[in-house]
């Protein structure tokens, strides 16, 4: 499969990008491409000729294999041609969920914001959809109101793994969060008690090798004739 740069044109403000393509058997096609004014700004026509190719590069090499397997290439009657293009209107097609994926234990009750957006097939946010938050999974002391969810205090022999789920309509994510079984302020508080037990330790024994060196002195003394 050979590529060639067929056209490179304006139209308006974004750049359209135009290869042909020669397959193994001879076989050609052309695949254009359209690169926005935003994509292309203040980059070079050959940096322009490359995102348009990484865009189109994987549709471009399944087509050459198919039309080199296909044969002769059949015209196919189509009653739209010549009609408007009536874009699809927008329809939910996924949800982002944001918000901690690790909860902290806590001696006290905590609560945890979760937000999610909707958004279309164009990458549009859509508006004004109800998104529905539930808890699949959760242990007794976790609960969810809206986007809310609460901890209660408990005590946790190992972390607790469950499942946070919004969904709008049909379209539904999960995200998974865990709940710690420990404590991280505890173990630094611990951590602060260990050093300065250990600190407390070595003063007295420098204390009691103090007393020791001066018995041993005491000692050298009273045996010295002089």
């Amino acid at each position: 499969m050979q590529v060639f740069i067929h056209d490179y044109r304006m139209d308006g403000s974004d750049y359209v990008v135009a290869f042909r393509t020669v397959t193994k058997s001879g076989k050609e096609f052309v695949t254009e491409h359209m690169v926005s004014s935003t994509q292309a700004s203040s980059k070079t026509q050959k940096e322009i000729i490359d995102l348009a190719w990484i865009a189109v590069k994987e549709t471009v090499e399944i087509h050459a294999e198919r039309v080199d397997q296909s044969g002769e290439t059949q015209p196919v009657e189509c009653d739209l041609i010549g009609q408007e293009l009536i874009e699809p209107k927008s329809k939910p097609a996924r949800l982002e969920v944001t918000g901690p994926h690790h909860i902290e234990k806590s001696e006290t009750v905590q609560t945890v914001m979760y937000s999610a957006i909707l958004y279309d097939q164009y990458e549009k946010e859509v508006l004004n959809k109800k998104i529905k938050f539930e808890i699949e999974e959760a242990p007794d002391n976790v609960s969810i109101k809206e986007n809310i969810l609460t901890v209660q205090p408990a005590t946790l022999e190992e972390d607790v793994l469950f499942h946070l789920i919004a969904s709008s309509g049909v379209i539904k994510e999960r995200i998974s969060v865990i709940l710690l079984a420990y404590e991280p302020k505890a173990i630094e508080q611990r951590v602060q008690v260990l050093e300065n037990q250990t600190e407390k330790i070595r003063q007295q024994s420098l204390v009691t090798m103090g007393a020791v060196t001066d018995i041993y002195e005491q000692i050298q003394n009273a045996n010295d004739p002089t």
